[in-house]
């Protein structure tokens, strides 16, 4: 069955009137007709069966059929903080992260990175992945779309994943996250722009903790998620 992405809100309505780009995709590229089902999903948890009740040039629109289904959040939290990396590793960064159940994703402007963004560029890449996010999602089944939010550097994406504490101590030191535990740094790094490669964290609960020290390697692109797979293994 074909997954479609639709804004929050959307899967309210009994029926729903596709715009004249999604309409022309549904009939000139999927080939769907009248009749034919497709699941519309929300990217926050919700999804719904739909069938396809007018199928026209001038677009298409789309009977629900049952109840929403609403889907609970994974237990464990996975937030992961990636290097921004050329070409499109990152984009497959980004589908992984999809594809793992990744909550929130920090594109990190390192001084390792060799792609520099400014506000209108990192603001373009933040649209682009997040469409590749949302077909990621479409194609591996998820049901909730990561948050992606503006490249930032190290010391921003630190205090983003511990606000309240002076997070990021050389050493891996553990620090305690809003009744939740779990970070990731290196030892011995310096300063804090010294990170190599990763920074991520997991939330699994209160009688959980979660601490990884990566001991100051360099993480190539291609193991941000390999890293990822591996918090969420230690947040269960």
């Amino acid at each position: 069955m074909h997954r479609h992405f639709v804004p929050a809100g959307t899967l309210e309505a009994a029926r729903v009137a596709l715009d004249h780009a999604n309409s022309r995709h549904f009939l000139n590229v999927l080939r769907l007709g009248r009749g034919d089902e497709v699941e519309l999903f929300d990217g926050q948890g919700a999804t719904a069966r739909y069938v396809i009740a007018d199928a026209a040039r001038g677009g298409v629109s789309l009977e629900r059929r049952g109840e929403v289904v609403r889907h609970p959040r994974p237990a464990c939290r996975l937030v992961l903080g990636a290097c921004i990396s050329k070409g499109k590793r990152m984009e497959w960064t980004i589908e992984k992260a999809v594809e793992l159940g990744a909550a929130e994703i920090i594109p990190i402007a390192s001084r390792f990175s060799v792609v520099r963004l400014d506000d209108e560029g990192g603001a373009e890449k933040r649209e682009r992945w997040t469409r590749i996010a949302i077909d990621a999602a479409r194609q591996c089944s998820a049901v909730h779309l990561p948050e992606i939010t503006e490249p930032m550097p190290l010391d921003a994406a630190l205090r983003r994943l511990a606000p309240a504490e002076a997070a990021g101590q050389p050493g891996g030191q553990k620090a305690q996250l809003g009744g939740h535990r779990g970070i990731v740094h290196p030892g011995g790094a310096d300063h804090a722009d010294q990170t190599p490669g990763v920074v991520a964290r997991v939330v699994a609960g209160d009688d959980h903790a979660g601490v990884l020290q990566l001991l100051g390697h360099i993480f190539r692109a291609d193991q941000h998620t390999d890293l990822a797979a591996l918090l969420q293994t230690l947040g269960r």
